[in-house]
């Protein structure tokens, strides 16, 4: 009897460590290499200028597992500066996605992806041209990775991942004909943020 005992609260010990890993609140911060593309749009403004396109920064995040397959997530991430010649591109965005993804090895080991929504800001830098672009936009934000939180941390887990923002910016040049009649001329390039990092979490 005292076997058949131990047995069943053994079992029911690690089946809510397992349910404990799969759902709740889920807090984390990382760090890792970022990187910037842009189509052409730095090349249309300032033709001579050479823009750096990596660097490193800081990523902040947390969220809700409603199960061991959905999850809400919020992030903050830092992109870091873009040298620009003499100056430089500050990029940050704030996001919301779903977190999809499976447990295995009993909720220790999840692979995910993330879809979702995000806010950039772009500090481009102040000049002639750069006044005319858009310094805040709405993007797309996606992810994938792999989360592990083994059950002999209580509760802490590591992330490895890579996240992208993809959003569009908008330019607006005027100019005057001879006859000193105004034209205003708006450009739309494709541009993104994307950083692959390694992060911390405590999973409550």
């Amino acid at each position: 009897m005292k076997k058949i005992l131990l047995s069943v609260a053994t079992i029911a010990t690690l089946s809510t460590a397992a349910v404990a890993a799969d759902t709740g609140i889920y807090l984390g911060v990382g760090y890792g290499a970022t990187s910037f593309y842009d189509s052409d749009m730095v090349k249309d403004l300032a033709p001579t200028a050479s823009l750096d396109k990596s660097d490193a920064g800081l990523k902040v995040y947390g969220g809700w597992m409603i199960n061991k397959i959905v999850g809400v997530e919020v992030g903050y991430a830092n992109y870091g500066s873009f040298a620009l010649d003499d100056t430089s591109i500050d990029v940050s965005s704030y996001s919301v996605a779903a977190n999809l993804g499976y447990t295995f090895l009993d909720g220790q080991l999840r692979p995910f992806g993330l879809a979702g929504l995000s806010y950039i800001d772009n500090d481009y830098p102040k000049g002639d041209a750069q006044d005319n672009v858009d310094p805040t936009n709405m993007g797309v934000h996606l992810g994938v990775g792999v989360s592990y939180a083994p059950t002999i941390l209580h509760g802490v887990g590591f992330r490895l991942a890579y996240e992208i923002d993809v959003f569009s910016a908008d330019t607006i040049s005027t100019k005057y004909d001879s006859y000193g009649t105004e034209t205003t001329t708006t450009d739309t390039y494709t541009q993104s943020v994307g950083t692959i990092y390694a992060g911390v979490e405590y999973n409550f």
